[in-house]
């Protein structure tokens, strides 16, 4: 093979590669818990789930075991990044 072909199959190879990642990224879920609803600093990062069940479970979990199932909330966001002053911008949120 020349260097052409081995160059253009390299840039196929790492582009595809990439597009399966940003793919996965995507389709995780993550989850945030507030203790008190009433306070956004209460908010607590739990993790990322491969699905929303999984979230919402991991999620609800946390609540009872912190006893925040009263006074506290959650919520599920996909395609996720950092937002202005800290803040977690997701482009999908459901409870």
């Amino acid at each position: 093979m020349n260097r052409n072909r081995i160059f253009t199959l390299i840039v196929v190879l790492v582009g595809t590669l990439a597009l399966f990642w940003v793919q996965h990224r995507r389709s995780q879920w993550e989850a945030y818990v507030y203790a008190d609803r009433n306070d956004v600093r209460s908010l607590r990062f739990l993790g990322r789930f491969e699905g929303l069940e999984a979230c919402r479970d991991a999620a609800l979990a946390a609540l009872q075991r912190d006893n925040g199932l009263l006074h506290g909330d959650y919520f599920c966001g996909r395609d996720c990044r950092d937002g202005p002053q800290g803040a977690r911008v997701c482009g999908e949120a459901v409870h």
